[in-house]
């Protein structure tokens, strides 16, 4: 199913996005744009916003790495007040960045 705005206006619906802040970060810093991976800018972002059609919730900062943490996932025994710190820090950083 694709649907345009136009589409989404005629139906009277609207739409979510849900951005991980680094990647809407690097494409607004570098402009470049990439047809394997979603990317929006801080100004397109805003444009959409704008429109009253889409509403842009977050989905996370930097929590598509890999390493030791993979995603959000917990560490094994990592100290659970820890972890809610570590999520609560990265949640909070696109606050800010938007």
């Amino acid at each position: 199913l694709r649907l345009r705005v136009s589409d989404l206006q005629k139906l009277q619906m609207k739409a979510v996005i849900s951005v991980i802040g680094t990647e809407t970060e690097t494409y607004t810093e570098t402009g470049k744009e990439n047809a394997y991976w979603s990317y929006l800018s801080l100004a397109r972002l805003s444009e959409m916003t704008q429109s009253g059609i889409f509403e842009v919730q977050n989905h996370s900062y930097d929590l598509h790495t890999y390493g030791e943490r993979r995603g959000c996932a917990r560490i094994r025994g990592e100290d659970p007040d820890k972890y809610g710190r570590m999520l609560e820090t990265d949640t909070q950083k696109p606050k800010r960045f938007f």
